[in-house]
């Protein structure tokens, strides 16, 4: 092997190994950057739904408050009519 052939195939090889780093250099990179807004994306998402969490909680409570102060009210209500048939039923 001569001095020529030796630098050529150097030459061939470090083209052929710098060509294959941006081969998958590129599509990696690419890849790393779509990842990175994705997470990001997640996150964004993840405060929203633990913000929504936290007023649904909230609404739920006012909603299971108001349910039982009306069932106390239909309860006193109900006995107020009781006691009025009751009456009636006494004269």
């Amino acid at each position: 092997m001569s001095a020529n052939e030796f630098i050529g195939m150097l030459v061939a090889s470090i083209v052929l190994l710098g060509s294959l780093f941006f081969m998958f250099y590129k599509p990696l990179k690419e890849n790393t950057k779509t990842m990175t807004e994705l997470t990001c994306a997640i996150q964004s998402q993840n405060e929203k739904v633990n913000d929504f969490k936290i007023v649904n909680k909230e609404e739920h409570e006012k909603i299971w408050t108001h349910e039982d102060r009306q069932d106390n009210e239909i309860r006193d209500h109900e006995k107020r009519i009781w006691n009025l048939e009751d009456r009636r039923k006494s004269l």
